[in-house]
């Protein structure tokens, strides 16, 4: 059976992220948790060229949403995760779902979420490992023992 990757927080870094994994060999399944509507977009031409209708919602996009399609990258939107069951490999989220997983990454915007027995791991870049047994070495490559 193969896992599911769970990557909190829709912004930047998931937009990069998500589709890397893919190209890197990950088989299992990716899902991109977001508490907005849509999927990510760069911030600042939000409040400089779409509230001004200079740019559609499309034009400002990170990627476009055929760039997952293609990487079969799924986002579950509108949807916060509450807390993480480390113990029982699984989410909660607030519409009282629970959902099993295998790795999960947090978006540094996400980090607000999780209390200090999560044990988090911070290399560099703006993703949060959160998983006891990762590590990262000298070059920042994540492993598990």
């Amino acid at each position: 059976m193969s896992q599911t990757c769970v990557i909190i927080g829709a912004s930047h870094a998931a937009a990069q992220l998500a589709p890397t994994l893919r190209q890197e060999g990950w088989e299992g399944r990716i899902l991109v948790i977001g508490d907005e509507a849509n999927i990510p977009y760069h911030r600042p031409p939000l409040s400089k060229t779409f509230l001004s209708g200079e740019k559609s919602l499309e034009d400002i996009l990170i990627k476009p949403q055929a760039v997952y399609d293609k990487a079969e990258v799924e986002f579950l939107m509108n949807t916060r995760v509450t807390a993480i069951d480390r113990d029982n490999k699984r989410l909660e989220l607030d519409k009282g779902e629970l959902l099993s997983l295998g790795w999960v990454l947090v978006e540094e915007g996400a980090v607000q979420l999780l209390s200090a027995r999560h044990r988090l791991i911070k290399p560099s870049g703006s993703v949060i490992m959160v998983d006891p047994a990762m590590r990262a070495d000298e070059r920042g490559v994540i492993t598990t023992t």
